[in-house]
């Protein structure tokens, strides 16, 4: 496999799969703006441990991350354990998760959105977590 795709542009293209910003991966990250500010232009490349917890926050693998020709697609494990060890402490939201305002949702999914407002940043993450492990059938 060849390294053909830097890791600033993977991490610009996956905040923009996620709609989301580059202080949004801040304060999900707890790194430094300046320091994020770098990774995005391509004047560092993140070391190891901030590559993870990079890619466990946008929601992608980290060697697609990289630049390697993989899936984008993370474990779900590596995302779980990051959530509960505390390495991402705001939930990656998609985009497609969020559904639109001429969709009707049921009873069932008004009470989970209900909830899910009503839980601080940390139980929102876990609920998250949970949901993508259910999904992905690999649930414990």
């Amino acid at each position: 496999m060849s390294n053909e795709v830097s890791c600033a542009e993977r991490i610009r293209e996956a905040l923009a799969m996620r709609n989301m910003t580059q202080a949004d991966l801040c304060r999900a990250t707890n790194i430094p703006t300046s320091a994020m500010s770098q990774y995005c232009n391509g004047t560092l490349t993140p070391r190891q441990k901030r590559t993870q917890i990079i890619a466990n926050a946008l929601s992608v693998s980290v060697g697609w991350l990289m630049g390697f020709d993989v899936p984008s697609e993370p474990d779900i494990k590596n995302v779980t354990a990051a959530i509960k060890s505390g390495m991402i402490v705001e939930p990656p939201i998609r985009q497609d998760d969020i559904p639109n305002e001429t969709e009707c949702l049921s009873n069932e999914a008004t009470e989970l959105l209900r909830i899910y407002k009503q839980l601080n940043i940390r139980g929102k993450t876990k609920l998250l977590a949970f949901a993508y492990e259910l999904e992905s059938g690999k649930e414990d």
